[in-house]
């Protein structure tokens, strides 16, 4: 008992410090999501994703705080037009096994993610956007720039939930 309070307390704490980690400063500017491979999509390029709101969430399938992101993730995916926002897992492998691309869409079946997810075996994705976490989410401005980044699991009617809707909606509202 006191080991599950322990764990509670110290993910409550991670959860409460990470939101607040800034931004690195040379993390301004979103990269583009190079990937020699995408299931769930043909490959995104700028044009695509040129005036538009990007969530670029990276993840693995066996991180069990991804696993329990993706109904929020679904959720984000389902609720706005892909005009307007785009959603774009990065699949950035763990473990051996993670690298498997028919794992992975195996994964992806049965967790009924229906978003365009790059595989990022080589985390070129991961350097580019100085991202240390699993899961960890960036939201991308018309204009390629990060203005918010979401660390650590994501669920509907947190806080955390409300601050990333604000972010979506005050950038959707911006000129593109």
């Amino acid at each position: 008992m006191v080991r599950r309070r322990l764990r509670w307390l110290v993910w409550g704490w991670m959860i409460a410090v990470s939101s607040a980690i800034p931004l690195p400063a040379c993390a301004a500017r979103a990269a583009a999501i190079v990937s020699d491979r995408w299931l769930n999509s043909r490959p995104l390029g700028a044009p695509d994703l040129e005036g538009k709101v990007v969530l670029v969430e990276f993840w693995t399938f066996g991180c069990l705080n991804c696993i329990r992101t993706i109904p929020a993730m679904q959720t984000l995916h389902a609720s706005y037009p892909t005009s307007e926002v785009v959603l774009v897992g990065v699949h950035s492998p763990e473990f051996a096994r993670e690298r498997d691309a028919r794992n992975l869409e195996q994964a992806i079946e049965r967790r009924g993610a229906r978003y365009a997810v790059a595989i990022d075996n080589d985390f070129k994705n991961w350097r580019a956007y100085h991202n240390h976490y699993w899961p960890a989410l960036y939201v991308v401005d018309h204009h390629g720039v990060i203005r918010h980044r979401q660390v650590g699991e994501l669920h509907q009617g947190t806080p955390a939930w409300d601050e990333l809707l604000g972010w979506i909606e005050r950038l959707r509202k911006e000129p593109a």
